[in-house]
């Protein structure tokens, strides 16, 4: 099927193209986000296991939170910029699945 029946998912995949465009220009807060039309999203990280590491784009304002999953460590990592909870729940997750894929769960 062509895109354009799915307007939509491309909307969804431009926003978060934007979100990561303002990231790679170095930017970490006062983001648009694209739910509640504020410049409230901050950039968190977390690190849930060696050599795993995700980013997080989360709004102050609104509910909006979406996470990336990175191939390496992120070229803004900072430790000051790892949230606690989000880190907390990428590594219950992270365990969970590596258990899944021993056959452990």
């Amino acid at each position: 099927m062509c895109p354009e029946f799915f307007p939509s998912r491309n909307n969804d995949i431009e926003e978060r193209l934007e979100l990561l465009r303002a990231l790679e220009s170095g930017q970490l807060d006062d983001i648009y986000c694209p739910r509640c039309q504020t410049r409230s999203v901050s950039v968190w990280f977390t690190h849930p296991d060696t050599g795993e590491y995700r980013t997080w784009f989360v709004c102050d304002s609104c509910s909006f939170a979406v996470r990336v999953q990175n191939s390496q460590q992120p070229r803004l990592f900072t430790i000051d910029r790892v949230n606690v909870q989000l880190d907390s729940y990428d590594g219950s997750l992270f365990r969970k699945s590596r258990s899944e894929k021993n056959g452990d769960g």
